[in-house]
């Protein structure tokens, strides 16, 4: 039980000790990479729901995007599914489990 107070301790003091990270000044790079990302997140932003301005546009629409982002998560298309073969491997018997 000492050992462990005594590394937790120990953990917390080297923890709390450590140096402030370094942060470098933002080079012409860094700069024309930000303005290039706000501009195109801007575009994306705007020309977002460009068309819909009713709820049958939405509805029109909304299949085909649900399809756009299950394929970009993976998700589409659907794999297989394969047959599941349950196999039972223990089991525990008490009276406060079911």
């Amino acid at each position: 039980m000492k050992t462990i107070i005594t590394s937790i301790l120990a953990l917390a003091v080297w923890g709390a000790s450590g140096a402030a990270p370094t942060v470098w000044p933002a080079t012409e790079a860094d700069r024309r990479l930000a303005a290039y990302f706000q501009q195109q997140t801007a575009q994306i932003a705007h020309r977002c729901l460009s068309g819909v301005n009713t709820r049958q546009d939405w509805v029109d629409r909304s299949s085909e995007w649900r399809r756009q982002a299950a394929e970009m998560l993976g998700l589409w298309p659907e794999p297989e599914r394969g047959e599941l073969k349950p196999v039972i491997t223990g089991r525990i018997l008490r009276d406060d489990i079911r």
